[in-house]
């Protein structure tokens, strides 16, 4: 008898199957890989497992009894307990609160402090973490320490089933070890293991089995002896991956807008790049690969720890976005509704919101410029909008995004020598949408800017990028020109299946 299984699981969301009659069975002692590409699925099947989200049909079984899970309470009643990809940590407590949130030892509706502390350390030391300090505020703590307390919460109790959602993002070498040691532990006490990851390098080191999903489908599953690490990317993507290239353009020539020389912070590790004028630069990784930390630390949201960034051969300190923009360094982010858009205002005012100094002599709003420029950037972009007036929140997915890369392009009165900062372009938007964004982007490049696009989407990477850098785990583990590179070596290096490392 299965320890777990999830039969016939559908889930629907507008516009998109997550889950597509999938089946999956985890037995006890068992360490089962879960594997895809991003939006094929896995979180989605990892939360009606955790009862987050709940089927549109299908079941879920423990040791053979049906469960009705309607609430993540639930789970945890059962036995299921689960590390999100997001952290649910409690950011102003300590960390031996956080661990022992919701069992804090107490008398007479007091809690021990002495004793919380105690089972604290107790708890940590038996998964062989030695280096938090328990008195710690979580949010004082880096990504990594965090994770950290977020699995031991997890692991406080006598669980059946573990489910670990990409656990390794934000951990070091030595910090992954312990846990696949813990894992291993676990496994022997008869405990079945959900294990979610991109890094092939780890599922085939860690796992005993493997499923396979894409576009919400289980498209192969079986003990992991069965597979190759060679052919396990064929099998995320589709058997046959078909190249889309576009014009190579060679700027190695042109001058250096920016030069970044090992740059550490928080999510990456010792980063060098170069960006020429007139050429797309593509960073291809997975979640957790530290694209978007080494973007947002780019233009000042976050800290730099150590390595030099150059615009225009000239060392800068950006220690805010508003420097950056002064020197011409410009991100367009992937969360475009928190970061991009401010979704209470109309067209107009979101294209026109970063150049208002620029309309505004002597302290007083030119209403005609700003309508001609923003008029200008809908004509330009091909914006599809009802007028200016328009709320932002009536546009396609599509024209949002255009707004937001408009917005900036408004404010450049010149884009050569500009630098942009693509996070994800074409994230949620249509393929007719995605086309035209492509043809912005190239049009950029040809007008002298330096453009970085992060990007998750393999097709995306052929067409767009000159040069390619591949991270993963925060380090970037392969670099060259785009006409040296497969969509099927891109995906080897992104999800680790090849030995071969390169800067």
């Amino acid at each position: 008898m299965a320890l777990l299984e999830a039969r016939d699981i559908v889930k629907t969301y507008p516009g998109v199957r997550a889950l597509d009659h999938v089946d999956f069975t985890i037995e006890r002692a068992q360490i089962h890989a879960l594997v895809g590409m991003n939006g094929a699925g896995k979180s989605t099947l990892v939360k009606i497992i955790a009862g987050v989200e709940k089927p549109d049909h299908g079941s879920i079984f423990l040791e053979g009894q049906p469960l009705h899970l309607s609430h993540a309470r639930d789970a945890s009643q059962y036995g299921i307990v689960v590390v999100h990809q997001e952290r649910t940590l409690i950011r102003h407590l300590s960390v031996a609160e956080n661990i022992l949130l919701g069992i804090e030892p107490s008398q007479l509706g007091i809690i021990n402090n002495q004793l919380l502390r105690q089972r604290a350390r107790e708890l940590l030391e038996s998964l062989g973490i030695s280096d938090l300090d328990i008195d710690a505020d979580v949010e004082k703590l880096g990504a990594g320490k965090q994770q950290l307390v977020d699995i031991a919460r997890a692991l406080r109790t006598s669980p059946k089933v573990i489910v670990l959602d990409e656990p390794t993002a934000s951990l070091s070498a030595g910090e992954t070890e312990h846990l696949f040691d813990t894992l291993r532990q676990f496994k022997e006490r008869d405990v079945g293991i959900i294990f979610v990851s991109h890094h092939l390098d780890e599922v085939f080191e860690i796992a005993d089995h493997i499923t396979i999903l894409r576009d919400g489908k289980v498209v192969s599953t079986g003990a992991i002896t069965a597979y190759k690490p060679e052919d396990v990317p064929r099998l995320i993507v589709g058997h046959e991956i078909a190249e889309t290239t576009s014009d190579y353009v060679d700027a190695t020539g042109k001058s250096v807008l920016l030069e970044v020389q090992h740059l550490w912070g928080e999510g990456f590790y010792d980063v060098s790049l170069k960006v020429h004028a007139g050429e797309v630069v593509g960073l291809a990784g997975v979640v957790g690969a530290g694209r978007t930390e080494l973007l947002e630390s780019l233009v000042g949201y976050r800290d730099v720890r150590s390595g030099t960034i150059l615009i225009k051969g000239e060392p800068k300190r950006i220690r805010t976005p508003q420097q950056a923009i002064r020197n011409g360094l410009i991100l367009v982010p992937e969360k475009r509704m928190e970061k991009g858009l401010l979704m209470r205002l109309d067209v107009l005012e979101n294209l026109t919101v970063a150049c208002l100094p620029h309309h505004s002599p002597g302290g007083i709003v030119s209403e005609r410029g700003l309508r001609q420029t923003a008029s200008d950037i809908v004509k330009r972009l091909g914006i599809v909008t009802p007028s200016l007036r328009t709320n932002i929140g009536n546009l396609s997915g599509g024209n949002k995004q255009k707004v937001v890369f408009g917005k900036w392009l408004a404010a450049s009165a010149d884009v050569q020598g500009k630098i942009f900062l693509l996070d994800e372009p074409t994230e949620g938007i249509d393929v007719g949408a995605r086309a035209e964004m492509w043809n912005i982007i190239r049009r950029l490049a040809a007008q002298g800017a330096g453009v970085v696009v992060a990007t998750s989407d393999l097709e995306e990477l052929m067409v767009l990028a000159d040069r390619i850098y591949i991270m993963r785990a925060g380090r970037v583990v392969c670099s060259g020109r785009r006409p040296d590179f497969t969509q099927e070596t891109v995906l080897q290096h992104m999800l680790g299946a090849t030995e071969s490392v390169a800067a």
